[in-house]
């Protein structure tokens, strides 16, 4: 079976835009990372609710929502109990 150099480029490009996608996706550590980062910036309870609009406004950039995505919430709040302990 031959391909065309059309084609060829197709399916490269298609490859690099799958890799990409994949290397931007968000896992649980970089999750972590991302809230520990946040929530070290807690002094008191009161900045809690702020620091998690940040977070989540942080989340937003990268397509996830904090309310529903559960990975997220879990991190935050061990972020959260971390920093205030």
């Amino acid at each position: 079976m031959r391909i065309t150099r059309r084609q060829l480029r197709r399916i490269i490009k298609e490859e690099k835009r799958r890799l990409l996608r994949e290397q931007n996706e968000p896992t649980e550590e970089r999750l972590q990372k991302l809230a520990f980062d946040i929530a070290a910036l807690i002094d008191d309870e009161e900045e809690v609710q702020e620091l998690r609009d940040q977070f989540a406004a942080e989340l937003e950039l990268k397509g996830i929502d904090l309310e529903t995505h559960e990975i997220a919430q879990k991190v935050w709040e061990e972020a959260v109990e971390w920093s205030l302990e």
